[in-house]
């Protein structure tokens, strides 16, 4: 019997349409129906107090909305890591997750369905969300900590006013991806940053514009990896 079972009726947690979940100790897990779109999906944030050896929690993909588009992420609690890595991701429908806490290596284990179902180590993400004239903008989607950020693009589709500024990055450090210097917002192109930046937090990407400009649109594009090959 897993250590944070009550000993009777399993509780399960029906979430819909849900952008965030976060698990209690006391429920077996969660089923997920109507994945919000837009590359957002659902997270599902394990229980943050201090897991004991042997908990374990199911996430499920309930009615088959689960996608690369509408993906589930199930994050563990700070000081853990998940199948060695800071998250894992269900993108196929009607896929589900048991997890199981090893203490002896602070990692949750991942049992798969049959017929897998999670985004494969190494894989790319991709975030991507349009961008007006508002000072701040933020993608809905947010990378998990320690994710390594390989790609950031600004997509000027409309030019802005001139003496406009544009930079990319989390809150904490707004121009962690992208400075003003990498891009020229007056001028429609396709303004791209390669790197191998690790994110420093689970957290929105935020694209800040100064300058307080009337026109200009666009799109950022962000591509990263939760867990690297090795």
């Amino acid at each position: 019997m897993p250590s944070n079972s009550t000993g009777t009726i399993a509780i399960w947690r029906d979430a819909t349409a849900a952008a965030l979940v976060n698990l209690s100790l006391q429920e077996a897990g969660v089923r997920v129906r109507a994945i919000p779109g837009g590359g957002a999906g659902t997270t599902v944030e394990l229980p943050t107090s201090t897991p004991t050896d042997g908990d374990c929690y199911e996430v499920i993909d309930a009615d088959g909305s689960a996608s690369p588009a509408t993906p589930i992420v199930v994050v563990p609690p700070a000081g853990t890591t998940i199948r060695g890595g800071a998250s894992v991701t269900i993108i196929d429908a009607f896929a589900s997750v048991r997890v199981t806490f090893e203490a002896s290596a602070d990692d949750w284990t991942v049992e798969e369905s049959a017929g897998g179902g999670i985004a494969a180590v190494g894989g790319v993400q991709e975030i991507r969300f349009p961008i007006g004239t508002g000072a701040a903008q933020s993608s809905t989607k947010k990378p998990p900590a320690n994710s390594i950020m390989i790609d950031a693009e600004l997509d000027i589709k409309v030019a802005y006013d001139a003496g406009t500024t544009i930079e990319v990055g989390i809150a904490a450090s707004p121009a962690l991806l992208m400075d003003t210097t990498a891009n020229v917002s007056s001028s429609p192109n396709l303004y791209a940053e390669h790197q191998d930046t690790v994110w420093p937090a689970l957290g929105a990407v935020l694209v800040t514009i100064a300058g307080a400009p009337v026109a200009g649109s666009g799109f950022c594009i962000v591509r990263y990896v939760e867990q690297p090959e090795v």
